[in-house]
C-alpha cells in the first residue's frame, strides 16, 4: 500500500489502483463488480442467500452431471463471418419476433449498441452487460462487451446481453440475483433456434447449446481456481489490513459462488421455459412480453408452471437436452 488505509473503501481503492497500474483489467472489473453487489447486499436490496437451493442435493447432482458431459466449446471460427449490418438487422429481427414491432425496444437496442466495447475474443459468448455503481458519486453506468459484430454467433451474444441491459435499464430484473441469467439464456435459445430455422446455420442450436453447457462447467471448475488465486493475492498484504483483505475475499467468493448458481439455475429453468415456448410460441410470447414489460414477475411464471429446483421433471427436461447436444 502506498499509504495507510484507515477504512475499507480506501483499502479497496488502493487494490483497484494496483490492478489498473498492472493493466489487470479482468481482476479490476471482477473486484468492482463484487464490491458493487456487496454494497447492494449491505443496503438490503440483495442477498447472498439462495432459497431455491435450501435442499441442494438434486441440484448438486445435476451440476456433476453437466461437468461430466463431453461438451465442445465451439469457437469463433466454427461460425460463418457476417457483415456488421446483417448481424444488427438479424438481431433486431429476433427482438421483433418476441416484442412485436415496438419502436421503444429498437431505440433501447440502439442505446445498448452505443455502449459496446469489443474483446476480439475467440469465445463466442465472451460478453457481459453490467450496471455498476460509481464508488465516488454513487452514479450508475453501463459496461458492455462482446467479442465481435462480424460473425453469425454475435446475434446470440447480442440478444443475451441486450436482455440484461433491458432488465437493468427498466428496473425489472428478477428479485433474486441468481435468477439473473434465466431470461438471457432463454433468449439465446430462442435466437439460436431462429437462426437455424432461417437456415443461416443448420447446426446453430447444437453449437450454442454446447458453448452454454461448457460455460456452466467453467463456472464450477476453472472459475473456482481463479477464486483461490484471489484468496492468495489478498493474503499477501500488510498484516494491518488483514480484516480488510479477509472481507474483500469473502465478498468476492460469495458473489462468484452465487454467479455460478445463476448460470446453473439459469440453464435449468430456461430449458423448461423454452419447451413451453416451442409448444405454443404465440401464447408464450405474450407471457414473455408481460414479464419483459414489468407487467408480471418471472417468479409468477415459474410458479405457475412448477419450474423450481425441487421438481424432478425440470432436471429431466434439462438433462434430456444436454444428453442430446453432447452425444459422442
Amino acid at each position: 500500500m502506498k499509504h495507510i488505509c484507515h477504512d475499507y473503501e480506501m483499502f479497496l481503492d488502493d487494490v483497484l489502483n494496483s490492478f489498473a497500474e498492472q493493466s489487470a483489467t479482468v481482476e479490476y472489473n471482477e473486484l468492482l463488480i463484487a464490491n458493487s453487489f456487496a454494497n447492494e447486499v449491505r443496503a438490503g436490496r440483495q442477498t447472498y442467500e439462495n432459497v431455491d437451493l435450501c435442499n441442494p442435493e438434486r441440484y448438486n447432482k445435476f451440476i456433476k452431471f453437466v461437468i461430466g458431459r463431453n461438451s465442445k466449446n465451439y469457437l469463433m471460427d466454427s461460425f460463418v463471418s457476417e457483415s456488421y449490418k446483417n448481424v444488427i438487422m438479424l438481431t433486431a429481427g429476433v427482438l421483433n419476433s418476441i416484442f412485436g414491432d415496438d419502436s421503444k425496444i429498437i431505440d433501447e437496442f440502439g442505446e445498448f449498441l452505443s455502449y459496446i466495447d469489443f474483446t476480439n475474443s475467440r469465445e463466442v459468448l465472451d460478453g457481459y452487460c453490467y450496471q455498476l455503481t460509481d464508488t465516488r458519486d454513487g452514479g450508475k453506468y453501463y459496461q458492455v462487451t462482446i467479442p465481435t459484430l462480424e460473425n453469425i454467433s454475435a446475434i446470440v451474444c447480442l440478444i443475451h446481453e441486450f436482455i440484461h441491459f433491458h432488465l437493468q435499464k427498466n428496473n425489472i430484473e428478477p428479485r433474486k440475483f441468481y435468477y439473473g441469467e434465466i431470461l438471457s439464456i432463454l433468449f439465446e435459445k430462442i435466437a439460436a433456434d431462429y437462426i437455424q430455422n432461417i437456415r443461416l446455420d443448420l447446426q446453430m442450436v447444437h453449437k450454442m447449446e454446447n458453448v452454454r453447457i461448457d460455460t456452466i462447467k467453467y463456472h464450477y471448475t476453472e472459475k473456482k481456481d481463479d477464486i483461490r488465486e484471489m484468496k492468495e493475492l489478498t493474503q499477501n498484504v500488510d498484516p494491518r489490513y488483514f480484516e480488510f483483505s479477509k472481507r474483500l475475499y469473502t465478498e468476492h467468493k460469495a458473489y462468484y459462488t452465487l454467479l455460478a448458481q445463476s448460470y446453473g439455475i439459469g440453464y435449468l429453468y430456461a430449458e423448461s421455459l423454452f419447451c413451453l415456448y416451442q409448444e405454443n410460441p404465440q401464447q408464450f410470447k405474450q407471457t414473455l412480453r408481460e414479464v419483459l414489460y414489468g407487467e408480471k414477475f418471472l417468479q409468477e411464471v415459474l410458479d405457475y408452471h412448477n419450474i423450481n429446483a425441487d421438481n424432478k421433471d425440470v432436471y429431466e427436461t434439462a438433462k434430456k437436452k444436454i444428453r442430446l447436444m453432447t452425444k459422442i
